[in-house]
């Protein structure tokens, strides 16, 4: 026994008796069924709500709202068909429109604020910048959570406001702290994906600045990741143009998306950001390590720095310093900061140099006049370029024609070649000592190493290494090699031979002895008086004599 009709379009409503949740349930796939009886030709879907009726008082209208409410919960979702309608479903729905309410008198009257999360340097332990995070601090309520009216925001287009902003008051901070000679260090905002869709984005960005007399190298911009996997052209021209003016644009939540290296491929970027608090929440261990390593060390490759955020624990800074991330931010250094806090944190710093935005090591391989590696193509005599971090990694990013037709490979094959890596352990540390020798005094330095089998065979080079520039995130060198494996090879064969020698005559040198032989004990002894000098032919050629005798 029940009523039902429709309401609207595809919308109908049933009012039954209620009889228990699953009864009802069984009741509504039971007609379900039976209307899909009546057309095999059609496939009917139905996503709905139950409302169960506790005040009789209610208006049938409001009793219908609450149970379409229900209904919108779940719409979308394959797997789950109903929902039953609770208060806290209309507590939100109430909450979220207080939120709409009052979002333009807040930004009319400055309730919001933007505080700043320092990013650390993971060598120095040291402050190099900051992230403007959006705050809520409501005349009566206090702090608003951005968890709760950021998605409000976005769902609504409020957020574009809210973005323009936020990006002034962190201008018209910067020219404050430049006025006062507070150390001025980048600070990044964040850009909504509704105002990438803006044609005018660069063009607002780069006047706002100018306005405020902002160097863009302090105004970094973050996108987060998802981003670009929506419109990569539109998305590539907009920080292509605002890179091309001195921005330097970071992607944001790395990682978190499903297309992470697909999208990497395509883009230009400055910086990476990857968000601890997910990656650290894998099913298996040890498997978030290996990926955040192999992250970073990509990263290196493609000359990006890596900032990790979300990070809390002194176990996790342990790791990412072990890996070579560059920066760190995250509760274990700083919570967000009000401005006032923050200016205090960088007061006692030193000011750092900023690179402008697109010195790279790209830039000075494809430079005026074709850059370096124009340079060391001309060139015979076989040579790398080496990009240097201060963490001790070594990358060779290119090789020249004479390399790769000599030794059978080069970069172009096989990407950045991690150079410790193809060194033999032995000659590791002398390889170090040269590179931070060459940087350090900015011109030359030189070592003869050992490398694993090349087209079948170990080679040995004179290394001659050469300072160019820094990127300000790294050193560039140019690698020039001369290859002494033959000359290597004959000395090894000649300390061989005498080490060899001399155990035969050891040998031999005990057996005369006690045979008393005095002719050949005086012979032995005139060649163990050389055992502390470098041996001569004659030398040899006595040993020789000793063991034919």
């Amino acid at each position: 026994c029940c009523t039902f009709g429709r309401i609207d379009a595809d919308v109908f409503g049933i009012f039954t008796p209620y009889q228990g949740k699953e009864e009802t349930v069984k009741q509504i796939e039971q007609a379900v069924e039976n209307m899909k009886k009546l057309s095999a030709s059609y496939n009917i879907m139905i996503v709905y709500g139950v409302y169960v009726v506790t005040d009789r008082s209610l208006p049938i209208s409001f009793m219908c709202d609450r149970a379409a409410l229900a209904a919108k919960t779940v719409k979308g979702h394959y797997m789950k068909s109903y929902a039953f309608y609770d208060d806290k479903m209309r507590l939100s729905i109430e909450n979220e429109q207080n939120i709409i309410n009052e979002m333009s008198d807040a930004l009319e009257n400055h309730e919001f604020v933007p505080y700043y999360q320092p990013k650390y340097d993971v060598k120095t332990n040291k402050p190099v910048g900051a992230e403007a995070l959006a705050r809520w601090i409501h005349p009566t309520k206090g702090f608003i959570s951005p968890g709760v009216f950021i998605p409000i925001f976005e769902k609504n287009g409020f957020i574009s406001k809210l973005d323009f902003y936020i990006w002034e008051c962190v201008c018209k901070q910067l020219k404050e702290w430049k006025d006062k000679g507070v150390p001025l260090f980048p600070v990044s905002v964040n850009v909504s994906r509704v105002n990438l869709y803006n044609p005018n984005l660069s063009k607002i960005i780069i006047e706002l600045t100018k306005k405020y007399d902002v160097a863009p190298k302090y105004f970094n911009i973050e996108i987060t990741e998802s981003v670009y996997t929506d419109d990569n052209v539109m998305i590539d021209d907009i920080t292509s143009q605002l890179r091309n003016n001195g921005f330097t644009i970071l992607m944001d939540d790395f990682g978190s998306g499903y297309s992470s290296l697909n999208v990497l491929k395509d883009v230009q970027v400055d910086m990476l950001k990857m968000d601890m608090m997910f990656m650290f929440k894998a099913k298996y261990d040890g498997r978030a390590e290996t990926i955040i390593s192999s992250v970073i060390r990509m990263a290196k490759w493609l000359n990006i720095p890596v900032i990790a955020e979300g990070v809390d624990k002194a176990e996790q800074v342990e790791f990412l310093k072990s890996v070579g991330c560059d920066y760190i931010q995250g509760f274990y250094y700083s919570k967000p900061l009000p401005a006032a806090d923050y200016e205090k944190l960088i007061s006692d710093q030193e000011e750092q140099p900023v690179p402008e935005n697109g010195t790279s090591v790209n830039d000075l391989l494809w430079g005026k006049g074709g850059g370096l590696l124009t340079y060391i193509d001309n060139i015979d005599q076989p040579a790398t370029i080496y990009e240097c971090f201060p963490n001790g990694t070594v990358v060779m990013v290119c090789s020249n024609k004479a390399f790769s037709q000599k030794y059978g490979y080069g970069s172009s094959i096989y990407g950045k070649l991690n150079v410790k890596n193809c060194i033999d352990s032995e000659c590791k540390e002398k390889f170090t000592s040269s590179v931070n020798k060459a940087i350090e005094s900015k011109d030359r330095a030189e070592c003869v190493l050992s490398m694993h089998e090349i087209n079948g065979k170990k080679h040995w080079f004179k290394t001659h290494l050469r300072f160019v520039s820094e990127t300000g995130v790294s050193s560039v060198l140019i690698a020039y090699f001369t290859d002494v494996t033959d000359m290597v090879l004959t000395d090894k064969r000649i300390n061989e031979y005498k080490n060899y020698i001399q155990d035969e005559i050891d040998r031999k040198h005990k057996i005369l002895i006690v045979s008393n032989n005095s002719d050949t004990r005086c012979q032995l002894e005139e060649i163990l008086s050389q055992e502390n000098t470098v041996f001569t032919a004659e030398t040899i050629q006595a040993g020789k004599k000793l063991l034919l005798n």
